[in-house]
């Protein structure tokens, strides 16, 4: 498949701004000790259980995409990008949203082809920057009723390690992804809150 037939290099931009979410998010929080808890147990589940207490609802002003995410979370838009975080423990647990519309080009982008440039791209540009990408799964997956794709995956970098998420669709020719990236055991523990953000997306 050509590459440019997607006109971007915007897939590397999406998967690289998930492992640099989780590179900012270890060296945060990580603990000087190694193996040492990231954040005391008790401390960790009453974040994660005042995360679920309110959720505020948000759209796109771009791509009027609707979700709702935790009150007690940090929004911060993407200027250049024209995406936006939502991220707690500054930072070391993100989820992240971008967009790209492919409207003018000349065929439609379809989901397969869309997903082998996003992970070509992604596992080169990793490469380059000496980050170890270890998925742990990859397959077909729903977002907001419409087909798209899902992978977990571990990223090291050093004796650093994160881990993350990564789904996307395509719908009326335009993407739509979502990065979840989390330091260490931040990951499961808010995995719950994420899955609530991803069931109340709402596409147009």
């Amino acid at each position: 498949m050509n590459k440019k037939i997607l006109g971007i290099t915007l897939g590397a931009i999406l998967l690289i701004a998930g492992i640099a979410l989780i590179i900012v998010g270890v060296q945060e929080i990580m603990s000087a000790k190694q193996g040492a808890s990231l954040v005391p147990k008790n401390d960790l589940a009453a974040a994660v259980n005042e995360s679920q207490k309110e959720l505020v609802s948000y759209e796109h002003p771009a791509t009027k995409m609707k979700m709702s995410y935790p009150k007690n979370w940090t929004l911060t838009n993407d200027e250049e990008g024209g995406g936006v975080s939502f991220s707690f423990y500054g930072g070391a647990v993100n989820l992240r949203f971008v967009s790209d519309d492919f409207s003018k080009n000349k065929d439609p982008v379809t989901l397969d082809e869309y997903t082998q440039v996003l992970m070509a791209q992604g596992r080169e540009e990793a490469a380059k920057q000496q980050v170890t990408i270890s998925p742990i799964s990859d397959g077909p997956a729903t977002l907001a009723g419409s087909p798209g794709h899902e992978w977990q995956y571990t990223v090291t970098i050093g004796d650093v390690e994160g881990s993350g998420m990564q789904v996307w669709t395509i719908k009326n020719n335009r993407s739509y992804v979502f990065t979840y990236t989390a330091a260490g055991e931040l990951f499961n523990a808010f995995t719950p809150v994420v899955q609530k953000m991803f069931t109340s997306i709402a596409l147009p």
